[in-house]
């Protein structure tokens, strides 16, 4: 979490020059304006020229540029009551990934376009700091966000404090991706996306000293995405196929959640909490006409392809739709010898929400949603503190156990134009167990040792994804 503005004038800053030509600058200063006023503000600067060299434009390939200010408002209209206001605004510019193909005597780009890797695993280039891409350079890979965050909070009184926090975020990105990683346009992709959400949340904590300690809310989210998808495919001096695929996915949720800490004793603590969430998510996909140019800058396609004709290409009018609702408790006992030392045991249940495919290849796929996938936790484990808190020794042995896995599979779709499609489904289920050691331990004022061991055993206990439509796993 980010510092609170502060009353008293306080300010930091910084340079960094490194090598490719980066630099980074970064400043922050805060003070008050009254008595019961205090703002901060703060902003960053990046720029680098990267360490990949593309030899197809004879210029850096992996340029980027970011910054970022901020701005921040603590209000105290009376001793019990706080409000404080935020926003973010940041924006990356950079080339696009610079990606390297190793293609062998046998593979397709090899044997029709030339595209031959000198020796097994060297890249067609001959080096793997430099590109031969032809993609689209110009920091046309983009990324911009704001970000606003409002919060009150009043102490009713001296163990009572009610939270209101409201959240605001946008999210603007494009990136223009040479696949092939070749100075031909073979297959390239350009996907412009979205993100709108905007979240509500209610909190009541009680602290203090008696033996019943809680924290309960209600919470409310709200989001939109949205991708334009666009593949570019050609063949060396032949036209040049485009096809579209428009993606929007929404989802609204609330929730009701609380736990609750009550000491038994005072070395035996038990806690109690619960969640009941509720999702509802639509989700709408267009495959545009596909398009034949006969190159990439002419701006009218000599050929058109309408949907219906094209074979498998989707086309909805309304969103498809669907809602879940999942109850997730919890469970732990704790056993305090000391200050610093304890054990622990605890259950809880959670949740991966469903939802529908976000790139899917059929109408099927785009229209048949999955399932929430749950997940039960058994452990127990035990924390320390030695040598007056200078060494921190942790242990813990766990159960994992997932129900109605999501699985992404290749299953068979009739009567679509390859006859096959990627859908999600919840197909398995899993179980998980091992045991984790972790320490640390501070040797001097300077100088701090760190180290954990873990073992894992993960297995499927079944897997049913009918992927030859037989109906028998």
């Amino acid at each position: 979490a980010r510092s609170r503005p502060t009353y008293d004038l306080t300010g930091k800053a910084r340079i960094t020059y490194g090598r490719f030509d980066s630099w980074k600058l970064e400043g922050v200063a805060s003070t008050g304006l009254s008595d019961k006023i205090a703002v901060k503000v703060s902003g960053a600067y990046e720029k680098s020229d990267g360490y990949f060299y593309n030899a197809f434009y004879d210029q850096p390939g992996q340029r980027s540029e970011f910054y970022a200010v901020s701005g921040a408002i603590l209000f105290e209209p009376t001793d019990n009551l706080d409000i404080q206001l935020s926003y973010d605004h940041q924006k990356t510019k950079q080339d696009p990934p610079q990606l390297l193909a190793v293609n062998k005597d046998t593979d397709l780009f090899c044997v029709a376009y030339d595209q031959c890797s000198p020796s097994p695993g060297v890249p067609t280039s001959g080096d793997r700091y430099v590109s031969v891409s032809d993609g689209r350079l110009g920091k046309n890979a983009t990324f911009k966000l704001d970000m606003a965050i409002a919060k009150a909070t009043l102490d009713l009184n001296a163990d009572l404090q009610l939270d209101y926090i409201f959240g605001w975020l946008k999210t603007d990105e494009t990136i223009y991706q040479d696949f092939d990683a070749a100075p031909l346009l073979l297959y390239h992709t350009d996907r412009p996306a979205r993100w709108r959400q905007t979240t509500n949340e209610l909190r009541l904590t009680k602290g203090g000293s008696g033996p019943l300690t809680f924290v309960m809310g209600a919470y409310l989210w709200d989001s939109r995405y949205t991708i334009n998808l666009k593949n570019y495919i050609g063949f060396a001096g032949a036209p040049l196929l485009t096809s579209a695929q428009d993606v929007t996915q929404t989802n609204k949720s609330w929730a009701l959640y609380g736990e609750a800490d009550y000491s038994l004793t005072d070395k035996l603590t038990l806690t109690l909490g619960a969640r009941y969430t509720h999702d509802k998510k639509t989700s709408l996909v267009n495959d545009k006409t596909i398009y034949i140019y006969g190159s990439l800058v002419e701006a009218d396609p000599i050929v058109t392809i309408e949907p219906s004709l094209a074979g498998g290409q989707i086309v909805m009018t309304t969103p498809a739709k669907k809602s879940w609702s999942k109850f997730t408790p919890r469970v732990s006992l704790r056993y305090e010898f000391t200050p610093d030392a304890m054990i622990y045991a605890l259950w809880s249940r959670g949740y991966r929400g469903g939802g529908f495919n976000g790139r899917p290849s059929t109408i099927g796929a785009a229209t048949i949603p999955y399932d929430p996938e749950t997940l039960d936790n058994y452990e127990i484990g035990f924390k320390t503190e030695l040598a007056g808190g200078r060494v921190r020794l942790n242990g813990a042995a766990f159960l994992m156990k997932y129900k109605d896995m999501q699985q992404d599979l290749d299953v068979p779709a009739p009567g679509t134009s390859t006859g096959r499609e990627n859908r999600t489904i919840n197909a398995s289920s899993a179980e998980l167990k091992g045991v984790e050691l972790d320490l640390t331990a501070q040797l001097t004022d300077g100088l701090r040792v760190h180290g954990n061991l873990g073992y894992l055993e993960a297995k499927y206990k079944d897997f049913f994804g009918d992927i030859y439509s037989t109906g028998t796993p």
